[in-house]
């Protein structure tokens, strides 16, 4: 066969639609082109009615505040006490890193 007989000429082949272009209905499986919507919008199958996307106002911003927000609380959650443990008039105190510590000394977690 000769290779000048065959042509793979882009504009004789359909497009096929890249998989970030495709989004698939969660209820019944129809599979729908990506659209851009609008704000405060939401968009819904055609098919089931289900809904496939809802936009929010303000999203990247309430998600920096929650992201920084478990930053700063991080800290304290994992160096404040945890439990307390009292037998017979002794009594011990645990954090979340002191409990790692122990486990890692008792080969306990890898």
């Amino acid at each position: 066969m000769n290779d000048s007989s065959v042509t793979n000429s882009p504009s004789s082949a359909s497009p096929l639609p890249l998989a970030a272009d495709i989004v698939a209905c969660h209820d019944c499986d129809l599979l729908l082109r990506d659209k851009k919507i609008q704000a405060n919008r939401k968009a819904t199958c055609p098919r089931c009615d289900a809904v496939l996307h809802i936009t929010r106002p303000n999203s990247m911003s309430r998600t920096l505040a929650l992201s920084l927000t478990g930053l700063i609380l991080f800290i304290p959650a994992n160096t404040l006490p945890v439990f307390t443990l009292e037998i017979m008039g002794l009594s011990t105190t645990n954090t979340m890193v002191n409990g790692i510590v122990l486990m890692a000394k008792g080969g306990i977690g890898g």
